[in-house]
């Protein structure tokens, strides 16, 4: 018994009779190859449902269905339960494939989404750090609050992303190129506001040669981040990267001093030594933070020249096997 979908409900229905199958039998019975032993082979049945067939001819078997339960005379089912019974035989075929094509849609609108959010919060930091450099010597205040709201926000934000896991590598290389070109232009400002420049000067060609090498070392040995330094045998290295809250207490610290000595500064003929000893002699408030800042800033100078020679090592290692390679 060989069906087209363009025949007749009535002919369809006559057909079945004749055949010997009940006509108030589930409709989806049509899709199923034993229904067509009477008939031509299975495989040249357009009833046949398998995974070659295109969506095109599922729809025009789903419509004949339909136009068949449309007479209400003969069939003794209802359109809803026969398009749900049409479902049910379909999900199976068709469940894996709109699956992953939603799985895949899901995943690049999070990515999307993601990539965006990220986006977001550092244009917001760089927006603050231009208007902050911008007004840095009309309104010292107004720079400095500006410039530690948006080194915090570096700092939550990762923490955010770590959390919702929306950690990304692009994320991490935009949030280290924020951190270094802000640091980098506070720097600069520094070495023109006190005697001798150099020393600042000196800071920023280490802050950016040390996280350069870092990065660049990382790429070479085929790590998934910088931070990753298990395999280190400096035991302060391997405590800056391993525990988060000495790296942000060692990182603030940093900040906060060069924030100190920005709002100290008088004239462009000081000496930072003597600024910082006649400010903590003169207030002992301010002598405290001071004295912490220092500390935790000598710790980070330290961890970029270990990480600076770690990381040159794996370069020259690198090389060194490269020759050795026929």
């Amino acid at each position: 018994m060989n069906f087209n979908y363009r025949s007749s409900p009535s002919s369809v229905l006559a057909a079945r009779a004749a055949s010997g199958a009940p006509s108030t039998c589930n409709c989806f019975s049509l899709l199923k190859p034993q229904f067509l032993s009477h008939g031509p082979s299975p495989s040249s049945s357009p009833f046949i449902v398998n995974n070659s067939n295109n969506t095109s001819n599922l729809l025009q078997k789903w419509m004949m269905i339909v136009t068949i339960t449309g007479n209400r005379e003969n069939t003794s089912f209802s359109l809803t339960e026969t398009t749900i019974t049409v479902i049910k035989g379909l999900k199976p075929l068709l469940g894996d494939r709109l699956l992953k094509a939603r799985e895949g849609k899901h995943k690049r609108e999070n990515m999307i989404e993601s990539v965006m959010i990220q986006l977001g919060q550092r244009y917001i930091r760089i927006l603050m750090n231009v208007v902050a450099f911008a007004r840095c010597f009309e309104d010292k205040k107004l720079f400095s609050i500006l410039y530690f709201i948006s080194f915090v926000c570096d700092g939550l934000d990762g923490w955010f992303a770590r959390k919702f896991n929306q950690v990304s590598t692009f994320g991490a290389v935009l949030d280290m190129v924020t951190d270094r070109v802000s640091t980098a232009c506070l720097l600069v400002i520094l070495s023109q506001l006190y005697r001798p420049g150099l020393i600042f000067l000196s800071l920023l060609a280490l802050d950016i040669a040390s996280h350069w090498l870092q990065m660049y070392s990382t790429f070479l040995s085929g790590k998934a981040s910088h931070k990753d330094v298990k395999d280190s045998t400096n035991w302060l290295f391997k405590a800056y990267y391993g525990n988060r809250l000495f790296m942000a207490y060692c990182c603030v610290a940093s900040e906060v001093l060069y924030i100190i000595l920005f709002l100290l500064a008088e004239n462009q003929s000081e000496s930072v030594i003597n600024v910082l000893r006649n400010s903590a002699e003169q207030n002992l408030l301010l002598a405290c933070p001071v004295a912490l800042a220092l500390f935790g800033w000598a710790i980070k100078q330290a961890i970029n020249v270990i990480q600076m020679k770690t990381a040159a090592d794996v370069c020259v290692l690198y090389d060194m096997n490269k020759r050795q390679r026929p």
